[in-house]
């Protein structure tokens, strides 16, 4: 699994249009299966990324790139001032 967001969008538009489709006037679908048309993507999709964030991050890797930046912005912190005057 990548990290891009095309994946995102199009599991955005595609739990939007199902949710159109059962709410649509010309449909007669009984309460039952509404609840259960929306309630297994919504989880299916609920999983799915838990596992993407599972797969994609992990503690150590977090730790270290926030250590990385605190490091640099420490760095960049005690520098000396330029202090000579622009022309």
């Amino acid at each position: 699994m990548t990290k891009n967001l095309s994946t995102h969008i199009t599991a955005a538009l595609s739990g939007a249009t199902s949710v159109l489709a059962l709410v649509h006037p010309g449909f007669v679908v009984p309460p039952f299966v509404q609840g259960l048309a929306v309630t297994v993507p919504v989880v299916a999709a609920g999983l799915i990324e838990a596992l993407h964030f599972v797969k994609t991050h992990s503690l150590h890797a977090n730790l270290a790139a926030a250590d990385h930046v605190l490091n640099q912005l420490i760095a960049e912190s005690q520098k000396p001032a330029d202090t000579t005057p622009s022309a």
